[in-house]
């Protein structure tokens, strides 16, 4: 429940104080579409994994290291909520 509550409180800052750099926004919405997944909430979870997605297209090969953290939050994510894709 902790965890969940830490994500949250991490995508609030971001949503509140317009945190638009890509690099932290990734870390934060990926990880959120895990909380979300391991909670039961498909819906806030591909909801937030469509957000990363988009985020990672904008980052491109920027920064590495945050992409390959994005993608594998997202195969986590995939794998909580049994979707194939």
């Amino acid at each position: 429940e902790a965890a969940v509550q830490r994500s949250d409180a991490a995508r609030v800052i971001v949503d509140k104080y317009d945190l638009c750099d890509v690099v932290p926004m990734i870390v934060v919405y990926a990880t959120s579409a895990v909380m979300s997944a391991r909670v039961g909430d498909t819906f806030g979870a591909r909801e937030a994994v469509v957000v990363t997605e988009t985020l990672l297209q904008r980052l491109g090969h920027l920064s590495a290291r945050t992409a390959l953290l994005g993608h594998g939050l997202l195969a986590w994510t995939a794998a909580v909520i049994t979707d194939p894709a």
